[in-house]
């Protein structure tokens, strides 16, 4: 693997690559590399062309390895860890797009079609963004990160396969919230992937608050966030509503506006989109069974934490605390004395 020579990488044995010196090594024109051993902390040097399979020469009986120390890690490597720092750190689409790549694609190869591919469509995500730079997200980087996803497989660490273990919290969350259903991955990068595509100019990512970002990523949200602030679409689910209900009320919990407020609550209330991100596509039309009406409450709740409630578990989740609340009603009762 290419990537093995990068600042971070850790093979299998427990070596981790601290940089380049610049010095010349004796394999086919190969400089030299400071490895630390993680196990005992021993630095030495060794072959760009070793690293992925290097022992320590001190605690784990491998071969003898150049005299070096950290210190003479030439200056280029701190210039490289400086420009990496700079990148930004990878989201939520990014990951998912990854991870999604990571299970069609069992060997990681930085030089495939399919990695350079996704490197093509994350940097077109950045620029969605605002930030171009060419190797923001190049293939190697691409293939690194399939190794931090190949460290989290229990079936592929069954085989031996270690993968890199230098992946971040991010990684491990998407991990737990998409491994063990495919389908729902496969559906959220198809969605992701549609966006960035077809209507790139329509996500302005920068509006998304990361507190309410949906588990499905920031493209998704937005696209969510649109179908949401549609005023044509909101006044007409909102007189539907008057002509279903007669008055306003919330969906969930209830609540009417111009009931706890009077004329300054009359015709308020808001809209949500409920259906699943990861069936939005750009453009599509929006039907209004696909959007039901809430007080700010009820609405804030969807969306306060990852993953959202669908409908039927905030109706649920209303109707488990009114229950709650007659039951203690009914404690408190039994509790005061006779009048």
């Amino acid at each position: 693997m290419a990537f093995s020579t990068h600042i971070g990488f850790v093979n299998d044995n427990g070596q981790e690559v601290l940089g380049p010196t610049g010095l010349d090594g004796t394999d086919h024109g190969q400089k030299i590399y400071v490895l630390k051993c993680q196990h005992c902390t021993h630095e030495y040097g060794a072959n760009g062309t070793d690293i992925a399979l290097r022992r320590c020469p001190s605690c784990q009986g491998g071969r003898p390895g150049f005299t070096v120390t950290a210190a003479d890690v030439i200056a280029s490597s701190a210039s490289e860890a400086s420009n990496a720092q700079r990148n930004p750190n990878w989201t939520r689409d990014e990951l998912i797009l990854a991870l999604d790549l990571y299970f069609d694609q069992p060997i990681i190869d930085e030089a495939s079609a399919e990695v350079r591919d996704l490197s093509a469509l994350l940097n077109r995500y950045w620029a969605v963004r605002g930030l171009e730079r060419e190797t923001l997200r190049n293939p190697t980087g691409v293939a690194m990160k399939l190794g931090n996803f190949q460290s989290l497989d229990p079936a592929r660490q069954a085989r031996g396969r270690k993968g890199l273990a230098h992946g971040g919290r991010l990684e491990k969350e998407i991990w737990a919230e998409f491994a063990e259903n495919r389908a729902h991955l496969k559906a959220t990068a198809a969605a992701i992937r549609s966006a960035l595509e077809q209507s790139p100019n329509e996500l302005r990512l920068s509006e998304v608050d990361e507190e309410h970002e949906a588990a499905e990523g920031a493209v998704l949200t937005r696209l969510h966030q649109l179908r949401e602030r549609d005023a044509g679409l909101a006044r007409k689910r909102k007189e539907q509503a008057l002509k279903l209900h007669g008055r306003l009320v919330c969906e969930a919990c209830g609540f009417d506006f111009a009931r706890a407020y009077g004329e300054r609550g009359e015709g308020y209330i808001e809209v949500h989109h409920t259906k699943p991100l990861e069936t939005l596509r750009p453009g599509a039309r929006t039907k209004l069974s696909e959007l039901a009406v809430l007080c700010a409450n009820c609405h804030r709740m969807v969306h306060a934490k990852r993953p959202w409630l669908a409908m039927e578990d905030l109706i649920a989740l209303v109707r488990a605390s009114d229950d709650a609340g007659v039951v203690a009603r009914e404690d408190e009762d039994r509790r005061l004395p006779p009048k």
